[in-house]
């Protein structure tokens, strides 16, 4: 006779494997969605003239490689309304599929088969993109039998580790090449969010990373009420949107307003209490701009003093560590 444990232990096994079988029907759509697009990628290619609009004087006029630029940009604003998603994740999806049709065949079988997550074949694709057929064959050879085993940041940082090794280009001549392609774009949300995202060269990224972190860190252990997170996206607008110069009179204003983190009674600070938000705040004024109004292009609430979360991240130095093979270090 089963015992209660027992059966409940059965039930959970159930459920997992429901749920296991449940994931890998979802990679697996993922994956004729990935053939679909590219089907919708080959169909493009062979008709660009369908997806512009030839009347318009200025297409018509255009250069065949402006044209075919307008083109796919056409094709991601029609996949992107389509599917019901950003123009961003719309062409990430494409080039995703570009690539995995063409140089990791083996990645897009494997995601079919549900066997891989969507996120698994992304990072392939993302490694693989810019090497010729050949070497990206052998990058999916050397880690795609272990990716069932892994998490998608893992076998992503496997990939990358084996392109590295297998590339045929020195790693200094793509950086350099790679750095050209830097940007920052914006991402709409729910709820009146947005993502902002930067693409950056690694060391920089990181060093970023470390000053908004710890200058979060800091702003806790000094009784600011929220979150790492939060602190950490707050320091990073008040970096961005604070112009003023450190003075002591700076260093003075956020000595004198790490108190209010607390309220005035001790108890959990208000909107009017946080730091970066006086209330006798009033917006600065540009060139040109009436008294009282913002700048062009920012909110109309921004203070007119320094942010203290922007004064301290200023006394910040980032940090990075750099990890090099001990083979690097002899020459060997």
């Amino acid at each position: 006779m089963a015992t209660p444990s027992s059966t409940a232990a059965s039930r959970l096994d159930a459920a997992l494997d429901r749920t296991a079988d449940e994931q890998a029907a979802v990679n697996a759509a993922a994956g004729r969605r990935t053939v679909a697009l590219g089907q919708v990628l080959a169909a493009a290619r062979v008709e660009p003239e369908a997806l512009l609009d030839v009347e318009v004087e200025r297409v018509a006029s255009a250069t065949t490689q402006r044209r075919g630029s307008v083109a796919h940009r056409a094709l991601v604003a029609e996949v992107a309304c389509a599917l019901g998603v950003s123009e961003h994740v719309a062409a990430g999806w494409l080039a995703d599929a570009d690539v995995l049709a063409s140089k990791a065949i083996a990645t897009l079988e494997a995601l079919c088969a549900g066997t891989i997550s969507y996120q698994h074949a992304a990072k392939m694709a993302d490694a693989v993109a810019g090497l010729p057929p050949s070497v990206a064959g052998r990058v999916e050879r050397a880690v795609l039998g272990r990716a069932p085993g892994m998490t998608a940041a893992r076998f992503g940082a496997l990939v990358r580790a084996a392109r590295d090794r297998l590339h045929p280009v020195p790693a200094e001549v793509r950086h350099q090449a790679a750095a050209l392609k830097a940007d920052v774009w914006v991402d709409d949300g729910a709820d009146g969010m947005s993502w902002l995202t930067a693409h950056l060269p690694t060391p920089v990224a990181r060093a970023v990373y470390d000053r908004l972190h710890r200058t979060a860190t800091r702003a806790k252990t000094t009784g600011d009420p929220r979150g790492i997170g939060q602190l950490r996206a707050a320091t990073l607008a008040a970096l961005l949107l604070d112009d003023h110069p450190v003075t002591d009179e700076h260093s003075t204003y956020e000595h004198e307003h790490r108190a209010d983190v607390a309220g005035p009674t001790g108890g959990a600070a208000g909107p009017e209490n946080l730091p970066g938000t006086p209330p006798d705040s009033t917006p600065e004024t540009t060139p040109g701009s009436a008294p009282g109004t913002a700048p062009r292009g920012l909110p109309d609430d921004l203070p007119d003093l320094p942010d203290p979360l922007a004064t301290l991240a200023r006394t910040v130095r980032p940090v990075v560590h750099v990890t090099v093979p001990i083979t690097t270090l002899t020459g060997t």
